[in-house]
């Protein structure tokens, strides 16, 4: 039996997708805590910044910011963290 899928884009959560890409970019892991710096976080090479705007864990809401310095360097910006 062949499954045709109306819209295929509606059977991936948001969660889904937005997780890895938080994940990965910020280095940060969702604990019980909350946010917490578990890796080094990464841009590739090309960029100067990465913003999510209004990111959530545990009920409180974060503008995440992640830049590179004139120096190259990577930075995390994330309040409360």
């Amino acid at each position: 039996m062949k499954w045709k899928l109306r819209h295929p884009s509606r059977h991936i959560s948001t969660n889904q997708l937005y997780r890895p890409l938080v994940y990965g970019f910020t280095g940060l892991r969702i604990r019980a805590q909350g946010l917490v710096e578990a890796y080094p976080p990464l841009l590739p090479a090309e960029w100067k910044r990465l913003t999510l705007r209004t990111s959530r864990s545990a009920a409180q809401r974060y503008d995440i910011v992640v830049s590179r310095d004139d120096a190259g360097r990577v930075r995390l910006h994330a309040p409360s963290l």
